[in-house]
């Protein structure tokens, strides 16, 4: 998430769907216990421990 810009928080908790279950990665100043990863077309549900605004521009060529 940290090559997106994500405005992580400290409790901040990403949940992914890897295949069989979900996944879910913490932030504690750190993301424990992997910064998680979004790949193309990839979704996550994010539960933020305060509230934050994620803006994201994107250029298609």
């Amino acid at each position: 998430m940290t090559d997106h810009g994500f405005p992580a928080g400290v409790g901040d908790t990403v949940f992914s769907w890897n295949g069989t279950g979900y996944e879910a990665n913490t932030f504690l100043g750190v993301w424990a216990p992997a910064d998680p990863v979004l790949g193309v077309a990839e979704s996550v549900f994010v539960d933020k421990a305060e509230a934050s605004a994620w803006d994201r521009n994107f250029s298609i060529n």
